[in-house]
């Protein structure tokens, strides 16, 4: 049985994330080639397939600049330094991305629930 990754919607979306609203933009390798509302289907995937395709979304939906990040944790930690910083007071955490690990949790966990 196929299994069925699909990205449904725009490709600028309104986000709210720890209490602020913004809009980003999808970057085009999100969705499939031909058309964004193209289904991308695995084909009895592995954990390691989903976990990378959840962990490249995250990636994308965190990221605001044009270089490529090849890793959540990385990721974190600059966008740690970046508020360490900007801070006049507390900072957030709830800005921060998630770890790889709480990531590939996160989709292991939505995997099963599609699934049962």
């Amino acid at each position: 049985m196929n299994q069925l990754l699909y990205f449904s919607g725009p490709a600028y979306t309104d986000i709210e994330r720890a209490g602020e609203r913004f809009i980003t933009k999808f970057p085009h390798w999100l969705f499939a080639e031909a058309s964004m509302n193209q289904p991308l289907y695995f084909s009895g995937p592995a954990y390691t397939d989903i976990e990378r395709a959840g962990e490249r979304f995250i990636i994308a939906l965190y990221s605001n600049t044009k270089k490529e990040e090849s890793s959540l944790n990385k990721m974190r930690d600059d966008c740690f330094n970046k508020l360490i910083g900007q801070a006049s007071s507390a900072i957030l955490l709830p800005k921060l991305p998630p770890t790889t690990e709480a990531a590939h949790q996160h989709c292991r966990r939505t995997f099963h629930q599609v699934q049962t």
